[in-house]
């Protein structure tokens, strides 16, 4: 059943992603397709001698669209000969100022990882891969729109799941939290004038420091650096990468490169030069737009 429901997600954002790219417009993270709300008043003045009615200049107030959205998501970690991939589908939501910021919040409602037994640096590479319903993840971005769109990203991720290894022929198993995070400065090479407002296309260039920390039952009595061979407990490093993307279709390749402590030994999956290649969709289940006045009101 774990295996089975992250599929039926995404399946299900790709139907409704059909429906949405056929049937309606598309909002897409960066290129947002809404009309600023309008108001306009009109003032009359009643003399003796005349009656006039003069209409004042429209004000046109900022607009931020609320969107609830499936996540479905396929990600691969290479390393060598080896690889590590999971599979989640999960729930999100995002606020949008458009050409300022996106903040976007999602939680994991199922996951394809239930017991990591190898492999277990990518455990801390990747984010969302941890159990269901115990891994979420908010990002966000500051934008600036010249000919191009321009900024920083940021996000933030926290993750739990069961490690397990064999040492001196016993199964060791402990409970892993991965936090982490990362600031990235990106650029989105396509400019708007290559832009279909109703379906979206994208390539966006991205660059910064990234970090992963460590927590959780494994760190009691000396497990994590007995059992699974890591002396760690956080790692920086490097973070780059490339999306492309058609209307809620993204595909993304994101190197990392964090450093092992002095005189510390390598973590397979997660140290040196790791490479992480992924699909993900994401289906829109309502949107609304809302007044920056309203707002101000409540």
């Amino acid at each position: 059943m774990k295996n089975v429901l992250p599929i039926v997600i995404l399946l299900f954002t790709c139907h409704g992603l059909t429906a949405q790219i056929l049937n309606q417009p598309s909002i897409g993270p960066y290129y947002e397709d809404y009309t600023d709300i309008a108001t306009s008043g009109v003032a009359t003045h009643t003399s003796a001698t005349a009656t006039s009615t003069t209409a004042t200049s429209t004000m046109v107030t900022p607009t931020i669209l609320a969107k609830v959205s499936l996540e479905g998501a396929v990600r691969n970690i290479s390393s060598g000969k080896e690889n590590s991939g999971v599979t989640t589908g999960g729930i999100g939501i995002s606020l949008y100022k458009k050409s300022e910021w996106k903040i976007h919040a999602q939680i994991n409602i199922n996951s394809t990882i239930d017991t990591l037994k190898q492999n277990h640096g990518s455990g801390l590479l990747n984010p969302l891969s941890g159990e269901s319903l115990q891994s979420g993840l908010m990002d966000f971005h500051l934008m600036k729109k010249d000919k191009f769109y321009t900024g920083f990203h940021g996000y933030l991720f926290a993750s739990s799941s069961l490690w397990s290894t064999l040492h001196d022929e016993n199964r060791v198993t402990a409970k892993a939290t991965v936090v982490g995070g990362g600031l990235l400065l990106y650029w989105d090479m396509i400019p708007d004038s290559y832009v279909q407002k109703n379906n979206p296309v994208k390539l966006k260039l991205e660059t910064g420091l990234s970090v992963r920390s460590i927590s959780g039952n494994i760190l009691l009595n000396n497990t994590l650096s007995d059992a699974f061979d890591i002396e760690q407990k956080v790692f920086m490093g490097l973070e780059g990468g490339a999306v492309i993307g058609f209307n809620n279709i993204n595909a993304g390749l994101s190197l990392y490169w964090f450093f092992k402590g002095k005189n510390r030994p390598h973590v397979p999956h997660l140290t040196g030069v790791q490479v992480i290649g992924g699909i993900a969709i994401s289906s829109d289940l309502f949107s609304k737009k809302i007044s920056a006045a309203t707002l101000k009101a409540q």
